[in-house]
């Protein structure tokens, strides 16, 4: 299925609270995808649905790159998300970081991280099921599931839950389940995707 969208490019990201956009939709992913179980088929079915208006970005600070890294330096980060994202036929547009947003490489997508250096402040996982992060609010990581209704319920809860475990351990708390339902996808995919997200948390 592909759908009518926007000049603005879908963007591959981390799902760390602290990274805004202010140009580009972001479907988020730890470690913008990067070794996280079902991040093919997840990818495969995002291209459709954005008729493969995709980009990827990497992060400056990004704990589940930290973890399967075993190193805090960006530059690996970027150097490896860079090769993941001509792995998957994907348009790398930079690192976002600290500081004031800037452009990145296809000069359309801006953004920063705003939350404080090495503080986690979201008490809360956004789930995004009609079309990738509508609204951002530091409160909230952000996961994508807005491809679910596309894969197996045992995939859907493979990743879904790798990235709930993942944050619920960063943050050494239990964080609250919202959700973002409006977007550019049709209306009864976001639908399908809520059903798979009410069998997949508790």
């Amino acid at each position: 299925m592909t759908i009518e969208h926007k000049a603005i490019p879908y963007v591959i990201a981390s799902g760390d609270e602290g990274l805004q956009l202010n140009c580009g939709i972001r479907f988020g992913f730890a470690g913008s995808g990067y070794e996280l179980p079902y991040f093919a088929q997840a990818l495969n079915i995002l291209k459709q649905l954005t008729n493969n208006n995709l980009v990827l970005a990497s992060l400056q600070e990004d704990d589940w790159m930290s973890e399967k890294l075993q190193t805090k330096n960006p530059n690996l980060y970027q150097e490896t998300l860079e090769k993941f994202a001509l792995e998957y036929q994907l348009d790398y547009v930079g690192q976002i970081d600290y500081g004031d947003p800037r452009d990145l490489s296809d000069g359309v997508t801006r953004g920063h991280i705003v939350r404080p250096q090495k503080i986690h402040v979201a008490d809360q996982i956004c789930f995004t099921t009609g079309g990738g992060e509508q609204v951002y609010n530091l409160r909230q990581f952000i996961i994508s599931a807005d491809y679910l209704h596309a894969l197996s319920l045992n995939e859907a809860r493979e990743i879904i839950k790798t990235q709930i475990d993942f944050y619920h351990q960063l943050t050494g708390r239990t964080l609250d389940f919202v959700r973002q339902t409006e977007g550019n996808f049709p209306a009864e995919v976001s639908l399908k995707n809520q059903k798979i997200l009410d069998q997949i948390l508790p």
